[in-house]
């Protein structure tokens, strides 16, 4: 969505251009070398759908509970638009498999960023996981700052019997405190960002297949994930399939 159409339950314009600041490329690379699962997640809504009205600062998504805004309800738009972006990757090739909607909820950075509270995390999910599932997409939440900060968002999606059953994955970093437990539910776990060094990297494990890779700055990460196959005989030799880029997306046009 390029911009703001005119409020919420305008008809939006969304512009591709193929290539999404380098992450296409990165993309078709780690398929080209057997990954098959790519998950991508949001930094922020656009500014236009939160209390700000810009895309850093934190704060939080226009409709949520304590969020009123007099351009509207942004929940159901927003969740459309995490669709949509993921959309355009089928476009180029590449299928998203696992969508997220928040990172690091509980941080305010002044780049792109959106704050959420566990409740408000359990709200949105309901609204996102039934058009993201009706797209064939994953529902993962919520990459909080820490993994100890993670359970409080877990442990509110596993209470509530609605949004139990929309999250297939949940994720946490480990800025804010080590892995150093269990995440309170029985679904599948990722620490999906940690930074041992300060250098930021990202880490999925899945089954039996870890993926790690340096990411940069930006609103979405793309995390993959390896199957395991090796890579083609054209292609440089490496230890793991990866790809975990972070940067800024505009979703795109039919």
């Amino acid at each position: 969505m390029d911009a703001d159409p005119g409020g919420p339950t305008a008809t939006p314009k969304y512009v591709w251009d193929h290539y999404d600041k380098g992450q296409v490329w990165l993309a078709q690379q780690a398929k080209a070398y057997g990954v098959n699962r790519f998950y991508a997640d949001a930094w922020t809504a656009p500014g236009y759908m939160k209390t700000n009205g810009t895309d850093a600062n934190g704060v939080t998504l226009c409709g949520l509970s304590g969020a009123t805004c007099a351009s509207g309800d942004w929940r159901t738009a927003y969740a459309n638009y995490l669709v949509r972006y993921a959309k355009s990757y089928a476009q180029e090739g590449i299928a998203v498999t696992d969508l997220g909607f928040t990172n690091e909820p509980d941080r305010t950075a002044t780049y792109d960023s959106m704050r959420l509270t566990p409740a408000q995390a359990v709200e949105f999910t309901k609204v996102f996981g039934p058009i993201a599932n009706a797209a064939g997409y994953r529902v993962s939440c919520c990459d909080s700052f820490g993994w100890s900060r993670q359970k409080a968002y877990s442990g509110a999606i596993e209470a509530d019997p609605a949004a139990r059953n929309l999250v297939t994955t949940h994720t946490g970093h480990t800025y804010a405190g080590p892995v150093d437990g269990p995440l309170p539910t029985a679904h599948r776990t990722w620490m999906s960002e940690w930074s041992p060094d300060g250098t930021t990297r990202g880490l999925i494990q899945m089954d039996a297949t870890a993926t790690t890779s340096p990411n940069a700055s930006g609103r979405w990460p793309v995390t993959a994930a390896s199957s395991g196959r090796a890579p083609p005989a054209s292609a440089p030799r490496r230890a793991t399939p990866t790809s975990n880029c972070r940067r800024s997306a505009t979703p795109t046009a039919p």
